[in-house]
């Protein structure tokens, strides 16, 4: 099967994820993990690996897995942190009021749907980059008297690589000064991604 996007694996306390693994692949996600062969510590980014958020494709959610109650992140969820800080959306498996209720993006309770799941998270936290980008191309257009014009934009994140569409008509000057624009306020909000690509179609 051809993978479309990339998910990090990550338990609380080596819980059977077996489940969660095949619903991810079937929905087209290659798996990473931090750790390897069971180890707590270190994870594979300092045991002479490569973090999985370094490898080329970066990765575009991260499933945490927590079938227990524990308070505190244990030492097995240290890529969810990790993931967090590189812009990385996370999804949490498991029962609520989990330590990271304030920065998931999603918490859900069955593993039914997680690959769907872990899709729409995704878009959902490319809300601020659809925003930034959108107000730096409104900002371009008012500066050359098309404030009034319509535009569009799509964003979406896949294998790491940030792709984003603006749909509006300008001239070919005002294109390209959005398009400038657009990259700059994206890659703001997201200096971890691995590239940005940026399409201009006229309507």
């Amino acid at each position: 099967m051809t993978t479309s996007a990339t998910a990090l694996l990550i338990t609380s306390d080596d819980e059977d994820v077996s489940a969660v693994e095949e619903d991810l692949l079937a929905a087209g996600f290659e798996i990473r993990r931090c750790h390897e062969g069971g180890e707590r510590f270190p994870c594979t980014g300092i045991a002479g690996g490569e973090c999985p958020l370094d490898v080329t494709g970066g990765v575009d959610v991260a499933v945490d897995v927590r079938q227990h109650p524990w308070p505190d992140p244990t030492a097995l969820e240290v890529g969810v942190t990790c993931a967090l800080r590189a812009g990385v959306p996370v999804v949490v498996v498991g029962r609520r009021g989990h330590p990271f209720e304030a920065w998931a993006t999603a918490s859900v309770d069955g593993v039914v749907g997680i690959g769907r799941r872990c899709f729409e998270a995704m878009d959902e936290a490319l809300v601020p980059h659809h925003d930034a980008a959108l107000a730096a191309v409104r900002a371009v257009f008012a500066n050359h008297g098309l404030a009034d014009a319509p535009a569009g934009v799509v964003v979406s994140r896949r294998r790491g690589r940030l792709h984003v569409t603006i749909t509006a008509d300008a001239p070919p000057l005002v294109r390209g000064l959005a398009v400038t624009r657009a990259a700059s306020a994206v890659r703001h909000l997201d200096p971890a991604a691995t590239a940005i690509e940026i399409d201009f179609a006229q309507r």
